[in-house]
């Protein structure tokens, strides 16, 4: 599931998720276009998200960024596929 977050609680999630080990916890990951930088952080069976329109952003704020979060590019924008589908008829 993708979660769409403002960028001060993305870092939040970010940080506070910087100190959990396991196999739910992944490094943060970035797609950038000349528009928009999008950050995601997959956590467990969600995919946090932000994403900030660069015309309205400072270039040196977003580097920042990039390094706050250690973010590693991606060459593709992740669109996740829906987990369940449900059809029918309900019952009770």
């Amino acid at each position: 599931m993708k979660i769409q977050l403002y960028l001060p609680d993305f870092k939040s999630i970010v940080k506070n998720t910087s100190v959990i080990e396991g196999n739910y916890n992944h490094n943060v990951l970035f797609y950038e276009t000349p528009e928009r930088i999008i950050f995601y952080k997959p956590l467990g069976n969600f995919l946090y998200c932000t994403e900030i329109n660069k015309e309205k952003f400072p270039k040196d704020k977003i580097d920042e960024l990039k390094s706050l979060f250690n973010a590693f590019e991606v060459p593709a924008e992740i669109i996740p596929k829906p987990i369940a589908v449900f059809s029918g008829e309900m019952r009770y």
